[in-house]
C-alpha cells in the first residue's frame, strides 16, 4: 500500500483539544496533506475517557471505552452523521485471536495463516517504518 501525493504529510499521534484544532488547520494548507490522526486517551487507574477517534477526509471513526479492547466503533460521514455502527463482542483480553488463529493452522498443517501471511505482515511493518521514518522514530530494535 503505497503512501500517496509528494506534498507534505503529516500524521498527528497526540491527545485532545489541541492535536483536533491542528488537525483542522492542516486541511486548509493547499501543500499540506493530513494521512493520519489519532487522538487516543486511556487510563487504567483514574476516571477518564477512553475513546479513541480516527480522522479521515470523508468523516471519522469514534471507537468507545476501552479503546485497547473496544467492542463498539461508530463510523460518521464528514456531516458527523451515522454511518455505520460496529459491534463485536469480546472474547478474553489479549492475543487470544491469535493464539487460537495459530492453534488452528497448527491442527491444519498450515506453516503461516492464510488470514495474515508472513508477506502481509512485512509489508504491514515497511509501511509503519515509512511513517515512523519523517518523524524520526526509532525503537530500541529497529537496528537488529
Amino acid at each position: 500500500m503505497p503512501i500517496p501525493s509528494s506534498r507534505t504529510r503529516w500524521g498527528i499521534i497526540s491527545t485532545g483539544y489541541i492535536a483536533g484544532k491542528f488537525a483542522e488547520a492542516l486541511q486548509i494548507l493547499p501543500e499540506a496533506e493530513l494521512y493520519a490522526v489519532a487522538n487516543l486517551t486511556f487510563a487504567l487507574r483514574t476516571e477518564a475517557a477512553n475513546d479513541a477517534y480516527i480522522y479521515g477526509n470523508n468523516g471519522f471513526i469514534h471507537i468507545e471505552e476501552i479503546f485497547a479492547v473496544p467492542e463498539r466503533g461508530t463510523l460518521y460521514d464528514k456531516n458527523k452523521q451515522i454511518v455505520e455502527v460496529l459491534e463485536e463482542p469480546v472474547t478474553g483480553n489479549a492475543l487470544n485471536y491469535e493464539a487460537e488463529e495459530v492453534m488452528r493452522c497448527l491442527r491444519e498443517g498450515l506453516k503461516e495463516s492464510p488470514h495474515m501471511p508472513l508477506q502481509r505482515s512485512l509489508e504491514v511493518m515497511r509501511i509503519m517504518d515509512r511513517i515512523r521514518e519523517p518523524w524520526g522514530l526509532k525503537y530500541p530494535n529497529d537496528n537488529r
